[in-house]
């Protein structure tokens, strides 16, 4: 518990600040009460929600560091409040466990300097700040990294890289070790009687699970798209839960794993053979994050794991003169592309082999996989059906529709 300070008599400055408040928040909010967001167009109505986000951000940077000041502090007396963070929820209007994130956050804050300018520039959200600040309370040089990542990917590519920063000279097994003593399932009810499922373990564990569901997650799906249905996947992930703990298929018959339903556990042959990594080596579950080597040589003999080593069979050479790629191309992509190459897509899920510009299987007849590049269903939808492409380049990068200049085919003739 925070030593309480006693109050402050008033400065200038501090009056100041308070003036300054109270004028900020009259006019945010008389801007807010007469913002009628039906009288907009579309692209007006986008502007005006970027804008809005922007504010709404550099407000809450604010609010954190207020928050960890008043951790520090102490709450007014006058509050009633248990613990500092119990008046930073009521105050703000959430848990203790989200106060107790927005207190951290605003000590990270206080920390990095450059965190904090793009916080309050309000370039970064709270649940951005959030996670680079805690990560770099174990890493502090990471720093320039995630920010680039907060750039470039959705907020659960960021938390990957957070993770994967957390990592770096750490003990991932005593890590691991940490994560399955404090393992729990947590089941509660929401004030409108629905019933929630919270689970808490490690990569290795969850993996089993993923592997599980994904193949009855697809039967799922197939079923709900021969019916003409649509509904999100996390609706067919909830029904695949069901029929896993019924024992059952929706089809009631078994479901054999396919190549996408793979767990890929990618790791350097000689981190595997020495039994533990070291700088710049690589051990993880693709898609999950880093494992220590003793649960890589744990998991590899269940069935539906997939080794995919650096010092093995240089895939990206083999040329395959199907229209898709075949396994060993499958895993590759697998490991290298676990998300959809659109910059700030997070999709995981139902990732489609997709032929770059200018390598469609029309022209080439082959499929390579530096050919290649995984899209999610909705952004290989526009790109089939209405002409968005890649921009020119590797990596995860924009998709820009037809008309953009950045689209390959806008490109100038050599």
């Amino acid at each position: 518990m925070p030593a309480v300070h006693a109050a402050e008599a008033p400065t200038a400055q501090t009056h100041e600040v308070t003036l300054i408040l109270s004028e900020l928040r009259a006019v945010v909010c008389a801007a807010a009460c007469r913002f009628d967001a039906q009288l907009l167009d579309r692209d007006n109505a986008a502007f005006a929600m970027v804008e809005w986000s922007v504010i709404a951000h550099a407000a809450e940077t604010a609010v954190a560091l207020a928050a960890a000041r008043v951790d520090e502090c102490g709450a007014p007396p006058s509050a009633g409040a248990a613990s500092p963070a119990d008046f930073v929820a009521k105050t703000t209007g959430t848990t203790t466990a989200k106060a107790t994130e927005k207190i951290e956050s605003g000590r990270g804050l206080r920390t990095s300097t450059r965190v904090r300018e793009r916080a309050a520039a309000g370039a970064l959200s709270p649940d951005q700040t959030a996670a680079i600040t805690d990560a770099l309370t174990v890493n502090p040089a990471a720093e320039d990294r995630l920010l680039g990542a907060a750039d470039t990917n959705s907020l659960g590519g960021l938390r990957d890289a957070c993770a994967q920063a957390k990592t770096e000279g750490q003990d991932v097994a005593a890590i691991e070790k940490r994560i399955h003593r404090n393992r729990h399932v947590r089941r509660y009810r929401d004030k409108e009687g629905a019933e929630h499922l919270h689970a808490v373990g490690t990569k290795a564990t969850m993996a089993k699970v993923d592997a599980a569901l994904k193949p009855l997650i697809d039967a799922q799906f197939k079923k709900a798209h021969a019916e003409g249905l649509r509904e999100p996947l996390e609706a067919y992930a909830y029904d695949a839960l069901i029929d896993l703990a019924a024992g059952s298929t929706s089809s009631d018959a078994k479901v054999k794993p396919t190549i996408r339903n793979l767990t890929v556990v990618r790791v350097d042959l000689e981190a595997l053979t020495r039994g533990a990594t070291e700088t710049d080596e690589t051990c993880e579950i693709v898609g999950l994050g880093p494992i220590s080597v003793e649960t890589a040589r744990a998991v590899l003999g269940e069935s539906i794991l997939k080794l995919v080593i650096t010092k093995g069979v240089d895939v990206r050479n083999v040329t395959h003169l199907g229209r898709g790629p075949n396994t060993a191309q499958k895993i590759a992509l697998l490991w290298e592309h676990s998300m959809c190459m659109r910059e700030g897509c997070g999709h995981t899920a139902r990732l489609q082999y997709n032929h770059a510009y200018d390598f469609e299987y029309c022209k080439t007849k082959h499929t390579r996989v530096d050919e290649t590049e995984p899209l999610c269903d909705p952004d290989h939808e526009l790109q089939t059906r209405h002409g968005w492409s890649l921009v020119v380049g590797t990596g995860r990068r924009p998709m820009v529709p037809p008309d953009d200049p950045r689209h390959p085919k806008n490109r100038p003739k050599p």
